[in-house]
């Protein structure tokens, strides 16, 4: 998969299933509800890793509900295709 595939990936699973917040400068994931996708952490931790992004530990506070998500740093590549 190229990276502007990998790029285009992980906005759709961002507009899908979560968002961007501003304020902690990062985008989201959810990835623990039951309408979802199946394999969407295991899909957005793989792009993650193969594109180098700076995943957020531990996600702020409230900013994923339901306790399963991935909160990725702001990075040019993602906020353009956004």
């Amino acid at each position: 998969m190229t990276q502007e595939a990998q790029v285009a990936e992980l906005v759709r699973l961002i507009r899908l299933h979560g968002g961007v917040d501003a304020e902690h400068g990062c985008s989201w994931v959810a990835t623990g509800h039951e309408r979802q996708e199946p394999g969407v952490f295991e899909k957005v931790t793989a792009l993650v890793e193969q594109l180098g992004l700076e995943r957020i530990r531990p996600a702020p506070a409230g900013l994923i509900p339901g306790a399963l998500g991935v909160a990725i740093a702001r990075d040019p590549r993602i906020d353009a295709a956004l």
